[in-house]
């Protein structure tokens, strides 16, 4: 999907393969990291809220922080 929400707790598998564009925070105010598990080949796109593209590997982790506007790869 296009779109994501990540969840409270912020640690979730990815098993979809379409690119991603934005990523819902998982509640009001949140500012901070997740842990994305890619279970399939797909890609974020910086289109949305997501500063730069990155194509993600199967099992290979990618955290992600938010700052309030964009989320930044760690």
């Amino acid at each position: 999907a296009a779109t994501i929400t990540a969840p409270v707790g912020g640690v979730f598998h990815v098993s979809g393969t379409a690119a991603i564009s934005t990523i819902n925070v998982p509640y009001t105010g949140f500012v901070g990291s997740i842990t994305i598990i890619p279970d399939a080949a797909f890609s974020l796109d910086a289109t949305g809220n997501i500063f730069e593209s990155y194509t993600a590997t199967v099992g290979k982790v990618i955290n992600l922080t938010y700052d309030g506007v964009k989320w930044y790869r760690a």
